[in-house]
């Protein structure tokens, strides 16, 4: 085994465990209206990827827990009793409507600050 693979800090071509952050060891990815094709192949070449533009995250929510709770009664019911899966059913349709529901306010309120 040669001291390289021992010490990774010896190796200059490594980033050190100190500067993991892309942005800290190449503070010029975060910059892309200023890099160049050139820059940009460089990178591209060492393994990054070039910054994607930011995308709004959704909100929170529960809907997707109570889906999962609602899918667990619905099974649930197939294994014990016909009243777990009406139970389990009801919560599902409420929890498919309820996500559905916040992702088209969440659509549209996008469009119109797109607008803005």
């Amino acid at each position: 085994m040669n001291d390289q693979n021992k010490n990774p800090e010896s190796n200059s071509d490594s980033i050190s465990p100190e500067s993991t952050n892309p942005a800290e060891a190449y503070p010029e990815i975060g910059q892309e209206e200023q890099m160049d094709a050139a820059e940009r192949e460089r990178l591209l070449q060492e393994g990054w990827l070039p910054p994607m533009p930011r995308e709004a995250l959704p909100e929170p929510t529960y809907w997707p827990i109570t889906l999962a709770l609602g899918l667990m009664f619905l099974l649930w019911g197939i294994v014990t009793s016909t009243i777990f899966s009406a139970v389990g059913l009801v919560i599902t349709v409420v929890a498919v409507r309820g996500w559905v529901h916040d992702i088209r306010m969440d659509h549209k309120k996008q469009s119109v600050e797109e607008y803005e």
